[in-house]
């Protein structure tokens, strides 16, 4: 295919990305809006119309879906999806993230990200990144909670405290790398830095010695898809490792090419003697697909064919004498949340990226990047739960001791010698001569019969040993002795995450490379209640479950479920509820919230303002003068109050006209941009044809049959 060939080619492809079925992906966010909500409201009003006919609406709703190329809600059951396709949340975020998506991938095929353009993504991407940002922020800013103790913050003050805040969530990264790293150190594992990139169709762009220009291998893949293609690598290598009983564990990160086409580098650990293999599994599996792009060709010298090989798949290992594994990819992770950290710094090197751009300019189109294709940038591998490290850094000892004490009362008790009372439950930590006194007595099958329970009476200043305190059955037995090691386990990784110590929780959940199901404690998952009656609408039950803006059940973590040898415990962590109320910022004129009182309603539960006098009301007699009174008798009398029912009818009028032009109007604009990108095209298409023609490339007559065509 000839230049000129190609670049038609690629013009018709990204014009033909815009167009969505029904939408027409524009920057104007407001068009969408009002597109989602007659979409919604469509969809809501034919499954009005067909009444109990739940999976006929559910059918037609889907394809009103599809005709936006957009994919039907499933797993959710015929009502949750009608639900969903019937709200116009459900549809603004839909159609935002293709239209994004689509706004980019047309810049893309268009030559308009690269490392001389805007690198990582388009300069349209980002300004509508960041217009996203800020409404986001505006938002939160409105939004308030409120706890059970009157304690009220904006969800953007809540935002910051969290791992929103990219401050935050490098630290808690950081952290978490370098004491895994310590923790490979010490026993004794390797760490080897490999990447893994896609294949030349991925890409849009090549970029040479020279200027970049577009690349023709390229089939039209979006980062997306390249990010799927290294997933499925990934995958594959993962099960053939698991089945060759081959362990790893570490960080995997994702970043864009100067082109937006992901990449992933990946930090892993293993022991030395599997080295070799592993690495082995990891290149062919990179190296499968397009094979011919890397193979060795004739003339490559030994070190352009590795160096033709590395292109694909690139292992580096880690020697701790020249730096630890975690220095080594602290700029991939700073490059990717903020670049604060090498701000003003050249502690870890240089302040630039390997495409030239300063970090503190780069990780905000790479954040955009990872935003716009919903590309996860970071993830730990063979690791424990981070989210029971998060949850347990939410308790204090305090707080832990008082669950305890609510919970895990009962008939176990602490005695002083020879059988005074010291203090009542929960038992508290226990050393490991305690527990294995308690596993000693639960194995026993004579104690066990004779349902003999235990407490601890203290000798002297000699340990605590169990004895006799009051009869208690076998299952009692072992809930019992199942809270004493959950709170032993407990305690340790409580002390373990407050403190900072990652690679001590690593210890303590069972270490690298342990199966979540043999780990020590894992989220508790539970449905939430509700104060008020509720429907269950597959059942017609009434129940107190709380139910989502879909009608479904919600799901929370409350807190751990902490595990022992006989038995596990649940700890709660959730320790506020919070009521969530949505308050105006007040830019605009509000005229129901208007007063004339000089004391205005506050925002929190505190007035600063000064009150009014406490002076009794006054009537309208005392206030104005008689002919004041006599005008407004005379005015009222004139101008009766219009009748309910009529200004009923004129609003839904009205509303309905203005529904009508706003669609109307969103259709007119959706033509209108259409019918100037199809001019647009032509124009530039007849341009270039005329430069063709003027430098001799075609003849006159191939420039008439493609002018006329």
């Amino acid at each position: 295919m000839s230049t000129h060939a190609a670049a038609i080619d690629r013009q018709l492809l990204a014009d033909g990305l815009l167009r969505c079925g029904p939408w027409y992906c524009t920057t104007d966010d407001g068009a969408l809006v009002s597109h989602a909500e007659a979409q919604a409201r469509h969809v809501a009003r034919e499954a009005s119309s067909l009444g109990d006919d739940v999976v006929l609406a559910y059918q037609r709703a889907a394809r009103r879906v599809e005709r936006h190329q957009l994919d039907a809600p499933t797993g959710y059951g015929h009502r949750g999806g009608l639900a969903r396709m019937s709200c116009p949340m459900w549809w603004r975020r839909q159609l935002r993230r293709l239209n994004a998506r689509r706004l980019e991938q047309r810049e893309r095929v268009l030559g308009r990200v690269h490392v001389r353009a805007g690198v990582y993504v388009s300069h349209q991407g980002l300004a509508q990144r960041r217009a996203q940002q800020r409404r986001n922020s505006h938002a939160m800013q409105e939004v308030f909670a409120t706890n059970q103790h009157g304690q009220e913050y904006s969800l953007a003050e809540l935002a910051e405290l969290g791992l929103a805040n990219p401050d935050n969530r490098r630290a808690e990264l950081m952290v978490r790398l370098n004491q895994t790293t310590e923790e490979a150190e010490r026993l004794g594992h390797v760490a080897v830095f490999y990447t893994i990139t896609c294949p030349s169709r991925f890409h849009p762009v090549v970029k040479n010695k020279g200027a970049p220009y577009p690349n023709p291998s390229y089939d039209g893949s979006t980062p997306r898809d390249a990010q799927a293609y290294l997933q499925g690598v990934w995958s594959r290598a993962r099960a053939k490792l698991k089945r060759d009983g081959l362990g790893i564990y570490g960080l995997r990160t994702a970043e864009p090419h100067h082109d937006g086409c992901p990449h992933w580098h990946l930090l892993l650990f293993m022991r030395p003697e599997d080295r070799g293999e592993i690495t082995r599994i990891l290149e062919s599996y990179a190296c499968e697909a397009d094979p011919g792009e890397i193979a060795r060709r004739p003339g490559d010298s030994d070190a352009a064919a590795e160096k033709r090989r590395e292109s694909r798949f690139q292992p580096i290992i880690m020697d701790p004498a020249k730096g630890s594994a975690a220095a080594y990819i602290a700029k991939y992770i700073s490059k990717n949340i903020n670049g604060e950290q090498f701000a003003g710094s050249s502690r870890y090197g240089t302040q630039l990226d390997k495409n030239g751009y300063h970090m503190d300019t780069a990780a905000p189109r790479v954040e955009a990047w990872a935003a716009t294709w919903g590309i996860r940038q970071f993830q730990f591998v063979g690791l424990p739960s981070v989210s029971v490290w998060r949850e347990l850094r939410r308790l204090s000892e305090q707080q832990v001791a008082s669950w305890e004490a609510i919970t895990h009362g009962g008939r176990l008790r602490f005695m002083d010698w020879p059988g005074r009372m010291l203090r009542p439950a929960p038992l508290g930590p226990l050393s490991a001569v305690d527990l294995d006194d308690w596993r000693e007595l639960l194995s026993d099958p004579e104690l066990l019969a004779l349902g003999q329970p235990f407490h601890f009476v203290r000798h002297g200043q000699r340990q605590p040993r169990p004895a006799p305190l009051m009869p208690m059955v076998g299952d009692e037995w072992r809930q019992a002795i199942a809270r004493i090691e959950a709170s032993a386990t407990m305690h340790g990784l409580r002390h373990a995450a407050n403190a900072g110590r990652w690679d001590e929780f690593v210890r303590l959940m069972g270490g690298p490379m342990t199966k979540r199901d043999e780990q020590a404690a894992r989220p508790w998952r539970v449905q939430r209640a509700s104060d008020a009656d509720s429907l269950d609408r597959d059942t017609g039950e009434i129940d107190r479950i709380a139910r989502g803006r879909y009608g479904e059940p919600v799901a929370a973590t409350w807190g751990l479920v902490v595990t022992s040898a006989t038995g596990q415990a649940e700890y709660l962590t959730r320790l506020y509820r919070w009521e969530i109320e949505h308050k105006p910022s007040g830019d605009g004129f509000d005229l129901e919230g208007l007063t004339f009182d000089g004391s205005a309603v506050a925002r929190t539960g505190v007035n600063n303002c000064t009150p009014p006098d406490a002076a009794p009301p006054r009537s309208p007699q005392q206030i104005f003068e008689p002919w004041e009174l006599n005008a407004a008798y005379w005015y009222r009398r004139m101008n009766p109050a219009p009748d309910p029912e009529n200004v009923r009818r004129l609003r839904l009028q009205i509303e309905h006209d203005a529904e009508q032009y706003r669609q109307a109007s969103a259709e007119r604009i959706a033509a209108a941009q259409a019918e100037r990108h199809r001019l647009q095209s032509i124009r530039q298409g007849e341009d270039i044809i005329r430069q063709w023609l003027a430098a001799g490339e075609i003849s006159m007559q191939e420039a008439a049959e493609v002018l006329t065509a």
